[in-house]
């Protein structure tokens, strides 16, 4: 993918969810029971940091633990919103996944709930991973959880985006696909990785002990788990 094609489709993920941030944060009120699982990864005095972490939720999980936990987005309308719905419990700060505002080693526990596959463009992934891994403490954990679009579900926007790019009318990559959210169907990018791909993008970024396994969810549908030692 063209460096300006990542780089527009990174400002339209930061540009719609600033739009519908209210809508988009009135779905997620709750945390997803299926994942309540991740508590397991936290002891009494953990750092944590959430990365891509929308209004905040995940914090809820851990209630009543004594822990630091830190999140950040690159919506500064979500920020706003987790900052006045949990800011007593918890940091909130605007910022960029892929250029992290943490020194090196500064987390026992880097979570990523449902972010890694709005990231146009491998290079830009592999970033995403390193940084994570980069903030990480010797001997912490990453857990992502990622969407896995290879459903059927999602067969009809993989049939017309191939059609498009090998008939050289998309700009987006194999496996890229722009699916609409909410009632004023809104834009998000969002791109396919298979169990292999996500391995290997851990992997390639010197992490041990990496793990992708599937998480059903009520729906029926699965999403990837992957977690990862430094």
């Amino acid at each position: 993918m063209k460096k300006e094609t990542a780089q527009a489709l990174l400002k339209l993920s930061r540009d719609e969810y600033d739009t519908y941030a209210s809508e988009f944060s009135g779905t997620r009120k709750f945390f997803w029971r299926e994942l309540e699982f991740l508590k397991e990864y936290v002891t009494p005095g953990s750092k944590i940091l959430d990365i891509g972490c929308g209004n905040g939720r995940l914090l809820d999980l851990f209630e009543g633990l004594d822990i630091e936990y830190t999140g950040i987005d690159s919506s500064k309308e979500l920020i706003a919103i987790a900052q006045k719905e949990r800011g007593s419990r918890g940091a909130f700060i605007h910022a960029d996944a892929l250029s992290l505002p943490f020194e090196d080693g500064t987390f026992d526990v880097v979570f990523s709930v449902a972010m890694l596959h709005h990231v146009p463009d491998h290079k830009n992934r592999m970033q995403c991973v390193s940084e994570a891994q980069r903030v990480l403490k010797h001997g912490g954990t990453c857990v992502f959880t990622v969407w896995n679009t290879l459903q059927w579900r999602f067969f009809k926007q993989h049939l017309v985006q191939t059609g498009r790019k090998l008939c050289g009318l998309s700009d987006l990559d194999l496996g890229d696909m722009i699916i609409t959210f909410g009632k004023k169907k809104r834009k998000r990018f969002v791109h396919s990785l298979s169990k292999r791909a996500l391995q290997s993008l851990f992997e390639k970024n010197s992490f041990l002990d990496t793990m992708v396994r599937e998480v059903k969810r009520k729906s029926g549908f699965a999403n990837f788990i992957v977690t990862a030692k430094k």
